[in-house]
């Protein structure tokens, strides 16, 4: 395998000869620009070129077409047969160096990738999954009974049960079913342009479970779910949420039925945002009670037992309060104070 001192060198040589010999030069491997990685259509860098970028999850028109590449990048290229990063599948990695798949130790990949990432260690290659999924030994549960006001709670796919949503590194969404007989959904990609994703609740009144999600812009979209781990088209709820350091999703705090929200702007305020049952939300409501930045809001929903939402506060490493809702749009003061394991009245989710 050729050095990162003689990929230096080469490029140095080529400088030298000028402007006269870049046709010559620009052959085989050394079409590919130094500093970037390309894979090419034909063995030993010839046929067509694409330089990647970022990793890729699906190749399109260059799915099952790569028959050689070449590593001029400090990143490390993971290839893999499967799409989507299948980590089940055997990747293989390459760091700096020139491959013919064909004349390589893995003559099988030749015109056989169907995925690559660009990672900065080769020891992350193939080493996760891209999605969530449950522990040996900690087999699903069927749910009780939700209460009217939270019917959809949790349950994305329609099945009754209580279901996982996760969002990998690479910004594609998941749905972890709780049936372990299903296969976990894939729910698309692109989710990285979000800062911020809120579920639960049932937020246009259609007892399926629903999004939002505010991107990178301070827009909020509304997602709504479908029943089957699926979205309709997102509707716009507006910009300038990115004055909110968190959002949340408490479930009905104003007593009417609807799911509402939560957001807490950076002077410490939380805003109580009523849900209209269509998706979007009334006239903004201030809460109670300063609510730190460096301290998250748990929305718990019924953490008194008393059938109403309320929400919970961590202080420190080893305390918890809890401020019970009031069922009309308000909360009571902490009612707990003391360390969260003996604490009569908190429950920790």
């Amino acid at each position: 395998m050729p050095s990162c001192a003689a990929f230096r060198g080469s490029a140095g040589r080529a400088g030298l000869l000028g402007v006269a010999s870049s046709a010559q030069a620009a052959g085989g491997y050394d079409r590919c620009p130094y500093g970037q990685v390309c894979v090419f259509s034909g063995p030993v860098g010839t046929g067509d070129m694409k330089i990647v970028k970022s990793s890729l999850a699906r190749l399109g028109s260059w799915d099952n077409r790569i028959s050689s590449l070449v590593n001029y990048s400090d990143y490390t290229l993971c290839v893999n047969p499967e799409p989507d990063y299948y980590w089940e599948g055997y990747s293989a990695a390459f760091s700096r160096e020139r491959v013919s798949f064909d004349e390589s130790q893995r003559p099988d990949l030749d015109d056989a990738i169907s995925s690559m990432e660009l990672l900065p260690d080769a020891e992350d290659c193939g080493n996760f999954s891209p999605y969530p999924d449950w522990s040996v030994g900690q087999g699903p549960r069927t749910r009780p009974a939700p209460t009217t006001a939270v019917s959809a709670f949790g349950d994305f796919d329609g099945d009754g049960r209580t279901d996982l949503i996760g969002r990998n590194r690479y910004g594609a969404l998941w749905a972890v079913t709780a049936d372990d007989r299903t296969e976990n959904l894939s729910i698309g990609t692109g989710w990285n342009e979000m800062t911020q994703l809120l579920r639960h609740g049932d937020y246009n009144s259609d007892g399926k479970e629903d999004v939002c999600a505010r991107d990178k812009g301070g827009i909020l979209w509304f997602y709504p779910g479908l029943g089957t781990g699926a979205f309709g088209a997102r509707l716009s709820l507006g910009g300038g949420w990115n004055t909110m350091n968190q959002l949340a999703s408490p479930g009905d705090l104003s007593g009417d039925g609807r799911a509402d929200l939560l957001a807490r702007d950076g002077s410490r305020r939380l805003w109580l945002y009523p849900g209209n049952g269509a998706g979007g939300f009334g006239a903004r409501k201030q809460l109670p009670f300063a609510w730190p930045s460096d301290a998250p809001i748990v929305a718990t929903g019924d953490a008194t037992a008393d059938g109403i939402s309320d929400l919970l506060r961590p202080v420190g490493l080893s305390q918890a309060f809890v401020y019970p809702g009031t069922g009309t749009g308000g909360l009571r003061g902490p009612e707990a104070n003391m360390s969260w394991d003996t604490a009569e009245r908190v429950r920790v989710f």
